[in-house]
């Protein structure tokens, strides 16, 4: 059985104006420990906190 795990994860978006808009973005903000499979004692981790930023243009 795997251990319980709970991640937090946020999106912002702000217009800049013109069809443009800037987006941030990030996953496991407080970088929760998430076990993803233990076979025999061999463990894989889930992703760990991650944080983007990027231009969205629209037309």
């Amino acid at each position: 059985m795997l251990p319980d795990a709970l991640t937090v994860d946020a999106v912002a978006r702000l217009p800049l104006g013109h069809g443009v808009t800037l987006v941030a973005r990030g996953e496991n903000l407080f970088d929760e420990e998430v076990v993803t499979r233990n076979a025999g004692g061999s463990i894989d981790l889930g992703t760990p906190r991650t944080l983007w930023i990027g231009v969205r243009f629209t037309g």
